[in-house]
């Protein structure tokens, strides 16, 4: 009994110096790892704004910087096909003006007119037809209005705007309480188009581009 417990005590050292052999080593939470693992961690741990930064640095450019880079492009391109022809858009302008006071001085003669629908379609006449040669020019100057951009769209919202007003047209017009706010309103839209016009004129960073045949033109 003795010799069975001298063994054991001097066997229990042995023990455990064998159970702390198989613990597992402590490792640190780098260690071990690649440099290209460690950066790339690095870069998992960055803010939104932080890797929109490193990004750029890069020379990354975002789907979204590319549609407005192509956007400002195209609209630079439509400013300039603009500017290459001021003269016949402001003379489109001073046309449309002059539609809307002729219409506006005859509204009150139609009204006072023994047969105000005979004095209207008397008017007509010749408004329809001036009317007809302006919208064969419009289409001709904005190439079927495909072109000038932002001019484009305001002029066009003009065009839509003035041809159902010119519907309602009649011998009694002036009678109707939406026939001055109309005017006023088109006016308004005429406006916004010359101030557009303006703009582009004096951006110096837009350089015209003239009419196919106009350069050829200047050069003889």
């Amino acid at each position: 009994m003795r010799t069975l417990a001298l063994f054991t005590a001097l066997l229990a050292p042995f023990v455990l110096t064998a159970c702390d052999s198989e613990k597992e080593p402590i490792v640190e939470p780098n260690q071990g790892k690649k440099p290209s693992e460690l950066k790339q961690a690095k870069k998992e741990e960055m803010t939104p704004e932080e890797l929109a930064e490193a990004r750029k640095k890069a020379g990354f450019v975002s789907p979204e910087e590319q549609m407005a880079e192509a956007k400002a492009l195209y609209e630079k391109d439509e400013k300039a096909f603009v500017k290459g022809r001021l003269e016949s858009y402001r003379k489109m302008i001073t046309d449309l003006r002059g539609a809307l006071d002729s219409v506006e001085k005859g509204s009150a003669k139609w009204a006072k007119a023994k047969d105000s629908d005979k004095a209207f379609g008397k008017f007509n006449e010749g408004y329809s037809a001036d009317n007809k040669e302006f919208m064969k020019a419009y289409r001709e100057l904005t190439e079927k209005e495909s072109k000038g951009g932002e001019v484009q769209v305001k002029l066009g919202g003009f065009i839509s705007a003035w041809e159902n007003f010119n519907g309602d047209l009649g011998g009694k017009i002036a009678d109707n309480e939406k026939f001055a706010p109309t005017l006023e309103e088109l006016r308004k839209k005429l406006t916004a188009i010359e101030t557009e016009l303006d703009a582009i004129e004096k951006d110096e960073s837009i350089e015209a581009q003239p009419p196919k045949g106009d350069g050829e033109k200047k050069k003889k």
